[in-house]
Order: structure tokens, then sequence, then C-alpha cells
């Protein structure tokens, strides 16, 4: 099944609705001994059931552990966007996509973040 985890975590899909996938891929992850791919897929379930705070804390974490795994930052970027953080959201897409230019993902949060009229204040952490 070594494929459809690379599928599915190699920017090809990004499907943060779906807590079913990332779990799966946590699990996969896991197996491989691939511990911060499994995080990300930890953070991912937690994102895709509402709870953006959770995500975003466990995000950073994998960020800190690992700073060059990009779909990391897209994650982020997604829950400061859910979490009205419009500041940290637009610098973790703008990191995700210095690597990955073309990933529509991110291009379409870039343009929320950018065209919300408000965001509470971003000194919450």
């Amino acid at each position: 099944n070594r494929g459809a985890v690379d599928e599915c975590s190699g920017g090809r899909r990004f499907v943060p609705e779906c807590p079913e996938v990332y779990q799966g891929l946590q699990v996969s992850y896991k197996a491989l001994g691939q511990p911060n791919k499994a995080a990300f897929a930890g953070a991912m379930v937690a994102y895709s059931q509402g709870n953006y705070a959770e995500a975003a804390q466990q995000l950073e974490a994998v960020i800190k552990a690992a700073p060059d795994f990009d779909q990391a930052y897209l994650g982020l970027g997604m829950a400061y966007e859910r979490l009205g953080q419009k500041d940290k959201a637009t610098a973790a897409l703008h990191r995700f996509l210095k690597d990955n230019p073309d990933s529509l993902a991110a291009r379409q949060a870039l343009g929320r973040v950018s065209a919300s009229d408000t965001s509470p204040s971003d000194t919450s952490q």
C-alpha cells in the first residue's frame, strides 16, 4: 500500500475533510517507521474533525522536528486560516508555496486568507 501512501501524501491529493484517509496514513506511516509523517497525519485527523487549534499545535511540533516537511506547512496554513490567524496562515502558506508553486490547494487557501476582511489578533501565541 506504499503507492497509496505516496500518492496521498506527496501533494497530489490533499483531503482535509476526510479523517479516514489520514487515520489510514497515520497507521501506514507508523508501520513504515516514519514518525514525522505519522504525526502529520495525526494532526490532519484533528484538522478534519474541526480541532484546528490542536492541529496547529501538532503541526508546529512536526515542523520543529522536520522543518523541510512541506506538507506540514500547508496543513498549518489551513489550520491557521480556520482559526482566523491571517498572518500565521499567510506565512505558512507562502513557505509551502516556496517549494510547491503549482499547488492549487495552497493558492486557494492563500486567496481566501487574503480576501478575508477581518481576522482576530494573531497575538494568541
